[in-house]
């Protein structure tokens, strides 16, 4: 239903309409009333300003999220620019607003971006899962739930405190976009990723990392601009570690500042350079550097290899 001048529908017959369903919604069935109204898919502004009217007029104040659909340019279909629309629904009472459907994760988050340098208020982002194409006959979404879900992180970074689906998605992109919002843990604390639905709500304090000179004595030398040296020991293919101990310690005695520990190099089978790190923090006192690689882990694995490592006093590691 767009309003405007050719529509068939009045404003007041609009919000009438609107109204009726707000009552339903908030009276509930057996006294059980909505806790939160979802106006989206608005195609215009004066659409959205009626629904939004006739929720807090009839809501009994229920929380009001209002969401738009954009074009291709991000803009509503009457016009209306992101910015204009946040505006507007800021001043018009909405509790929440941001962008829903349109075409894809990719303008939803333009459109993000956009609302969030205009107002302040708790910002949604339920993109669909792109254009739907023809394929024999069936309408498919030809966007995978691991794109989505990288997405899913860059709507929180840009602002967004609700994260969901629309048209095309299913459970299986809920999953993959609420793993791919856990996965913030690792870069903040307080991290609370709730689900509704086709909703991912996350609520998110940064963290401040500690300054490079404090990190480490490496990162002290690097911070103040001093020279540092660094010598790579290789981890042995055996379990004895005498001679890798006995080369760190003649290393420690020449002056070098930290010992290069890489990981399994060329995809051979040695002993852990985690415990090698170890061994010569513990029993030779100088720093290691841990080398990480990725390709034979997952992302529970890794974080828990490397909160191992910093329990341990291994403070430096690259992947």
């Amino acid at each position: 239903m767009r309003l405007g001048p050719d529509s068939k529908v009045s404003g007041g017959e609009a919000y009438a309409a609107f109204a009726q369903q707000v009552k339903a919604l908030a009276e509930g069935g057996q006294g059980v009333g909505a806790d939160l109204l979802v106006i989206e898919t608005m195609t215009g502004i004066a659409e959205a300003e009626l629904a939004l009217r006739a929720a807090k007029r009839e809501g009994g104040g229920i929380p009001v999220i209002v969401m738009v659909t954009v074009d291709d340019d991000g803009n509503c279909l009457d016009g209306t620019t992101a910015e204009d629309a946040a505006r507007l629904l800021t001043k018009q009472g909405a509790d929440a607003v941001g962008c829903n459907c349109s075409e894809g994760p990719a303008v939803v988050l333009s459109v993000i971006e956009r609302m969030r340098a205009v107002t302040k208020l708790p910002l949604a982002a339920m993109p669909n899962a792109g254009t739907p194409k023809s394929v024999d006959g069936r309408s498919l979404y030809l966007t995978s739930p691991e794109y989505m879900a990288s997405f899913a992180k860059k709507f929180v970074k840009a602002g967004a405190g609700f994260v969901g689906g629309c048209c095309g998605t299913t459970p299986q992109y809920i999953r993959s976009m609420r793993g791919a919002l856990r996965a913030l843990d690792a870069q903040a604390t307080g991290v609370e990723v709730v689900e509704s639905g086709a909703v991912t709500a996350i609520k998110q304090t940064s963290v401040v990392p500690p300054p490079l000179s404090e990190r480490s004595r490496v990162g002290s030398m690097i911070a103040n601009g001093e020279f540092c040296t660094l010598v790579e020991i290789v981890t042995p293919k055996g379990f004895d570690c005498t001679k890798e101990l006995e080369g760190a310690a003649d290393l420690k005695r020449l002056g070098v500042d930290a010992i290069n520990v890489p990981d399994s190099p060329r995809a051979s089978a040695r002993m852990s350079n985690m415990s090698l790190c170890v061994q010569i923090q513990q029993r030779v006192g100088i720093e290691t550097v841990l080398h990480y690689t990725c390709r034979d882990r997952n992302l529970l694995g890794m974080q828990s290899d490397l909160l191992g490592a910093a329990s341990i006093g291994s403070r430096i590691s690259c992947a």
